[in-house]
């Protein structure tokens, strides 16, 4: 069994009833000492070793929802930038140019998240340091 001391500036009176809760004075500080048990002993049955799994990474799961998303935002607003693009230069039918800057602030604001995910995937997929696929956000 292992003893943990948390210094306590406060006196508590000492509980017998619990007795994992008790009270230890040591050179007139107040400590109080608690007894705890390891989550798991392995398998030399020393509770104060460490465990190889403990430092192990779990596996890390693709978010492909996410990166679908990203693509499909990447794609949608590169479209739209490039319509827009378009209409502004003439090569497409003047009668919409109305909608030119609309499309161009749609196209960009769909633009910016997709291409930033899809980067962030691009590298964790060729193992870039500092990147993973831990950075982009799941959906359930």
């Amino acid at each position: 069994m292992t003893k943990i001391r948390v210094i306590s500036r406060k006196t508590a009176a000492v509980n017998s009833s619990q007795p994992g809760n008790r009270t230890a004075a040591t050179n007139g500080n107040q400590f109080n000492v608690y007894d705890y048990l390891p989550l798991m002993k392995n398998f030399n049955g020393n509770p104060d070793d460490y465990i190889d799994s403990q430092f192990q990474k779990p596996p890390v799961n693709i978010p492909k929802r996410s990166i679908a998303l990203a693509i499909f935002l990447c794609c949608t607003g590169t479209l739209l930038i490039g319509l827009g693009l378009l209409y502004l230069t003439g090569y497409l039918s003047e009668r919409f140019a109305d909608r030119v800057w609309p499309m161009m602030i749609m196209g960009c604001l769909l633009f910016t998240p997709g291409f930033y995910h899809v980067r962030i995937a691009y590298y964790a997929y060729k193992g870039v340091p500092g990147y993973s696929f831990e950075d982009i956000p799941e959906f359930e």
